[in-house]
């Protein structure tokens, strides 16, 4: 797997990173919820998924952009596949796409339907040969957002996209069993952290990520238990605690909402990719 941060000032406003990823097998994926916003150009073989609440895609689109999800997706790969993509701020897409972030969580939605330039600019992919090349294409091709973005709304957004170093998150006293979390563990607090009232923080938080702030909350507590989880070093206990969960059984039954099974089951069968399982 390729990425790049972006070097462009055009597309940093509304990008993290760019990846790329190539494959030459049949092989099925499981996606755990990774709060993520993600436009994918498919260069290679058709791949069909099945998305949270079950709606199967038997073909997905050329160029998609992917909402984010809350339980678990299923992709499927015939052959060779080769994706091409950049993952998105939340807080950003109106701004690029003319639409609310939370319209496209659970669902993969054909980019070329809202934006026709991304049909020329699926085509032009194809025709470069490395992913250097693409990443100057993609540079050039996007523009920059017509509209400023609500810098209340980014600090949202950035909180719960950003990743910090592991050793950031969780500097763990093993003597005293002590660790500091980060984590806002209240809607008020979080609320508070970014300037707005409670009633205005669940508002844009439905429109941004599709949940309401306390299930956002429980949502980044997930995400940051699931790296912590590739991190050997931790004892579920640990994780637990480091997350901001109440209690063991706290932890449990979240990470079993969000995936359909246990943390000790996830431990047991994990890939060295976070959030994602392959068969």
């Amino acid at each position: 797997m390729f990425t790049h941060i972006p070097e462009s000032p055009a597309i940093r406003e509304y990008t993290t990173f760019v990846w790329e990823l190539k494959g030459n097998c049949d092989s099925k994926e499981i996606i755990f919820p990774c709060g993520v916003v993600e436009i994918v150009f498919n260069l290679s073989q058709p791949i069909s998924a099945i998305l949270p609440g079950g709606r199967n895609i038997d073909r997905a689109p050329n160029c998609f952009i992917q909402g984010i999800h809350t339980n678990v997706m299923e992709v499927s790969y015939s052959g060779q596949h080769h994706l091409f993509g950049l993952r998105l701020k939340p807080h950003a897409v109106k701004s690029l796409l003319g639409i609310l972030p939370s319209e496209l969580s659970n669902n993969a939605v054909d980019l070329t339907l809202i934006k026709s330039q991304f049909q020329f600019l699926w085509n032009r992919l194809l025709e470069v040969q490395s992913f250097q090349e693409r990443v100057k294409l993609l540079e050039s091709n996007l523009k920059p957002l017509d509209k400023a973005v609500c810098r209340r709304s980014e600090k949202l957004s950035d909180w719960f996209s950003h990743i910090l170093s592991l050793q950031t998150i969780y500097p763990y006293d093993h003597q005293n069993k002590a660790g500091t979390n980060k984590l806002p563990d209240s809607v008020n607090s979080l609320a508070q952290s970014i300037n707005y009232s409670t009633r205005h923080l669940n508002r844009k938080t439905q429109e941004i990520f599709g949940v309401n702030a306390e299930e956002l909350i429980r949502y980044k507590k997930f995400l940051l238990a699931v790296l912590l989880m590739h991190q050997e070093k931790y004892s579920l206990t640990e994780v637990s605690h480091a997350a901001g969960f109440f209690d063991q059984s706290h932890f449990i039954r979240v990470f079993r909402s969000f995936t359909n099974m246990t943390p000790k089951r996830y431990l047991q069968i994990k890939s060295s990719l976070p959030y994602h399982l392959f068969e």
